[in-house]
């Protein structure tokens, strides 16, 4: 590995009135890697976010306000020259939220750019 990053952030949240179901916390780790050989570059990002708050009920009706987020991001890149660079790109995300009787997967996408 040529270059690395790793982070991590917490945060409390206290929403206001009519807001109070998006008290609680919110996690997210985020880590990543480049690797150079020649002229070529790859690049690799991992993400993960997590809301831990009180989800709302109102009769019959739920929403989930603590989805769990992970993103995959990737990078190749070539040096043609050494002011141009041509590469690809990839990405893919996934987002899974709870419901009353478990887990739910809701959403994912994935998209590359050329």
């Amino acid at each position: 590995m040529d270059d690395c990053e790793a982070g991590i952030a917490v945060a409390r949240v206290l929403a206001s009135d009519p807001f109070e179901a998006y008290d609680g916390h919110w996690y997210r780790v985020r880590v990543g890697a480049e690797r150079r050989i020649e002229d070529w570059t790859l690049e690799g990002k991992y993400q993960w976010e997590v809301n831990d708050r009180k989800d709302l009920s109102v009769g019959s009706q739920f929403v989930s306000v603590s989805p769990h987020h992970h993103s995959l991001d990737a990078v190749l890149k070539y040096r043609v020259r050494s002011d141009l660079a041509l590469g690809a790109q990839g990405d893919f995300g996934s987002v899974v939220t709870r419901i009353p009787i478990g887990y739910c997967k809701m959403a994912s996408s994935w998209k590359s750019v050329v």
